[in-house]
């Protein structure tokens, strides 16, 4: 549900000039706003590892034991990054 808030923003509103980019930078340097993003990022990336894993099963490789390993351990990875990424912001 924040997905479309975040894409009219971030691709329409700010290129529109409809919001500054110093308000955007403003909103951003918040830390409840960079805590929905670190959520936002941890919610798209194991969706995404769930669903490659499961794509997989369907396409008949069958459900490996490394396989979850790697999908949810690069989900982890993406989310730990992107919590680092919002720190420095």
């Amino acid at each position: 549900m924040l997905l479309p808030a975040m894409v009219f923003v971030t691709g329409i509103a700010v290129p529109a000039g409809w919001i500054s980019e110093q308000d955007f930078a403003s909103l951003v340097r918040n830390p409840a706003t960079r805590l929905v993003l670190v959520g936002l990022v941890f919610l798209f990336l194991f969706h995404w590892a769930h669903r490659f894993r499961y794509a997989l099963v369907d396409l008949g490789f069958g459900l490996l034991g490394n396989q979850r390993w790697l999908f949810y351990g690069t989900a982890l990875l993406g989310t730990i990054v992107a919590g680092l990424a919002a720190l420095r912001l």
